[in-house]
């Protein structure tokens, strides 16, 4: 198995030198990357927060309706964005300390996650008795799953953009 991995890295490795388009840097793609799943992740919660928790969804408040706007056309340009970028530029392929950087991330972004979205569902029900079941009772299960999953992965990308610092150069080799 680790041979496998080995040689699908090298095989990734000679495909990006092979390849003519300038390279995008893995710092630079997980920034893109947290960037648009912040924005869809955020767009799904509020779409779902404000109209089962919050009561807006028949009414035409014009600051749910801003918000929205907002969040949406963030959305989309963050994705436009990310698809040109991804067509424009060779992505480079992780090496593996930014790969053993990637599980450490992941591991505190679904602590951060977890706790935010248990607090979350504590103070929505502390404040507006019945409000959780009905989030949960209105058949609204792929819109969480999908507000989880975006935010889970928006989160893993900013942590890992924090755990993976660039490295100062020392005054000394100067």
């Amino acid at each position: 198995m680790e041979n496998r991995k080995q040689l699908s890295q090298k095989e990734i490795r000679a495909n990006f030198n092979k390849d003519k388009r300038k390279p995008l840097s893995v710092r630079a793609r997980t920034k893109l990357n947290a960037v648009t799943a912040m924005f869809a992740g955020l767009f799904l919660f509020y779409m779902l927060f404000s109209a089962e928790v919050l009561g807006f969804g028949d009414k035409d408040v014009p600051a749910d309706i801003a918000i929205i706007c907002i969040l949406g056309l963030g959305m989309f340009i963050s994705g436009f964005i990310w698809m040109m970028n991804m067509a424009s530029y060779k992505m480079e392929p992780d090496d593996e300390m930014s790969i053993q950087t990637r599980y450490k991330a992941a591991a505190l972004a679904f602590l951060v996650w977890y706790s935010a979205v248990a607090l979350l569902l504590m103070l929505t029900e502390r404040f507006k008795k019945g409000s959780v079941s009905a989030l949960f009772g209105s058949g609204n299960f792929i819109m969480i799953f999908m507000s989880g999953i975006l935010t889970y992965n928006a989160l893993r990308h900013f942590a890992f953009l924090i755990l993976d610092k660039p490295e100062k150069a020392d005054p000394e080799e100067e």
